[in-house]
């Protein structure tokens, strides 16, 4: 299914999820009552778990949903650690495809990437997700073709040459559509470079995006195939991430935010509709909403999955991945201990266990009742948790990945 035929979509927020536990145990049920405090269902309630030793309660939760989202801290090297050691466990029961947080013009090249057909990873994912996806090329190269983990990426085109410059990689690897070398030729050198391209690009607006139109013109009416649908595909996100940036950069942030949360839930539901089976997403925490809590009010991509979505179907595992301590390199950036907030969640969670991570479900109905204070990462918000994920994950530390 085409974007533009997919953007027609209703839109909702969502929550992504991850777990953990330990192993199974046997834990008698909480006395309801006046006496019970939060302290005495986390403390009934949370699996301590060393490292990547995921509790099996956890995967049985995970492996029953067709949608596995985890809402992460962006840049952290644990986080990234855990995303490939939960990937290898979901692979064994059929999972084939990671969502990721990145470029959509850099997707088809990405997962070309870590199918180990070519041996260049595109700029922005050489960057920023090269920690993640060089083991996972790794792990893939373990098994057979059916078996291999597939790679995509759903957001927008945030840096402008992100689109031209995957199309001129895929030139390159002789994997472009034929269409695609009179669009770059007639951009010429600008498309070598990110510096050269915005110049060029600010300096011929409507050059480029006559250039744009005409190139989808041309790939509308292609014969369907791989090569044209993936280009006609980027080159309509490429035109709705120039709209968006320009709202983002005339209005603000919260102004765009929902036009680019559309985009993201028409690819997940693109994705969706061609491949039946799980599927992991790993974003920032805000995407992982169940249901609005934090971040610019709007149904985001986790919302949209569990209650609007037909081809998910409702069948969400949303997991919000927490820090206890962030820091870069020796500098701490943030320690939950230090939190002023009497009863904060994390803090509490930390007073139980200081040496292991945790998985808490929240199914418990304390969590859902009266709001609880939560810290994530300095911004105490005051909710109940329930209503946004379905667990948290709460690591011991998080280090900052060098960039």
């Amino acid at each position: 299914m085409r974007l533009a035929k997919l953007a027609l979509l209703k839109l909702a927020v969502t929550a992504t999820l991850l777990t953990a536990c330990s192993s199974a145990q046997t834990r008698p049920p909480i006395t309801e009552g006046i006496s019970v405090t939060l302290a005495d269902v986390v403390e009934q309630e949370m699996i301590p778990f060393r490292g990547y030793a995921f509790p099996p309660e956890m995967l049985t939760w995970l492996r029953a949903n067709r949608v596995v989202m985890l809402g992460e801290v962006h840049g952290v090297v644990e986080h990234e650690e855990l995303v490939l050691a939960l990937l290898k466990e979901l692979q064994n029961t059929g999972l084939r495809h990671l969502l990721l947080e990145g470029p959509q013009a850099e997707s088809w090249l990405t997962d070309q990437y870590v199918l180990g057909k070519i041996a260049v990873l595109p700029p922005l994912a050489e960057k920023y997700m090269r920690s993640l996806l060089a083991p996972l090329r790794e792990f893939n190269n373990t098994l057979l073709d059916d078996q291999k983990v597939h790679v995509h990426q759903i957001d927008i085109n945030h840096a402008d040459w992100a689109f031209p410059s995957a199309l001129a990689m895929m030139r390159t690897a002789g994997l472009s559509h034929p269409s695609v070398s009179t669009f770059l030729n007639a951009i010429g050198t600008a498309s070598s470079t990110g510096k050269n391209f915005s110049a060029w690009r600010k300096e011929n607006s409507k050059t480029y995006l006559d250039l744009l139109a005409k190139l989808n013109e041309k790939l509308s009416v292609a014969e369907p195939g791989k090569s044209r649908d993936t280009s006609l595909t980027m080159v309509e996100v490429a035109q709705e991430s120039l709209k968006i940036r320009n709202i983002w950069d005339t209005e603000g942030e919260n102004a765009a935010h929902p036009r680019r949360e559309k985009t993201i839930i028409s690819l997940v539901e693109n994705l969706l509709e061609l491949e039946p089976g799980p599927v992991l997403i790993n974003m920032g925490g805000f995407h992982a909403q169940l249901e609005h809590v934090m971040g610019t009010p709007k149904v985001w991509v986790a919302e949209h999955l569990q209650k609007v979505s037909a081809q998910a179907k409702g069948s969400v595992a949303s997991v919000y991945v927490a820090l206890a301590r962030q820091q870069a390199g020796e500098r701490v950036l943030f320690d939950v201990s230090d939190t002023p907030e009497p009863g904060e969640l994390f803090a509490l969670i930390n007073t139980l266990t200081t040496d292991s991570n945790v998985y808490l479900p929240l199914e418990h109905k304390r969590f859902g009742m009266a709001p609880i204070p939560v810290n994530y990462l300095g911004q105490v918000v005051h909710h109940s948790p329930q209503n946004q994920f379905g667990a948290y994950i709460l690591l011991r530390s998080g280090q900052m990945r060098e960039r």
